[in-house]
């Protein structure tokens, strides 16, 4: 729910709703997990093609373990975040490496 609040002097204040959004509607994060940069560089090519089969709104979220880095991908390289594309990664990557959120 976005709105606003709407404070006055001598009056109960009010939140004002502006906007409902389904909860399916609200981009998600994907964390992604490697343990350093060369297992991030081994699977690169692997990952980014994944991600362009699956164009979304969703935020795709890369993090180096050993570093503690973590590299937000543009909205451009977004994905649609649903149960098979994750299953997918986690076979790959590892399902503990791969957390929707």
């Amino acid at each position: 729910i976005q709105g606003r609040v709407q404070a006055e002097e001598d009056k109960d204040g009010k939140l004002i709703c502006e906007k409902i959004i389904p909860f399916e509607d609200v981009p998600r994060k994907l964390w992604i997990r490697f343990p350093d940069r060369a297992a991030y560089e081994a699977r690169a090519k692997e990952l980014f093609e994944l991600i362009d089969r699956n164009g979304g709104r969703d935020k795709v979220i890369l993090y180096l373990e050993d570093v503690h880095q973590r590299r937000i991908l543009p909205p451009g390289q977004g994905v649609r975040a649903d149960r098979d594309l994750v299953d997918q990664l986690g076979r790959i990557f590892g399902t503990a490496n791969v957390i929707l959120q």
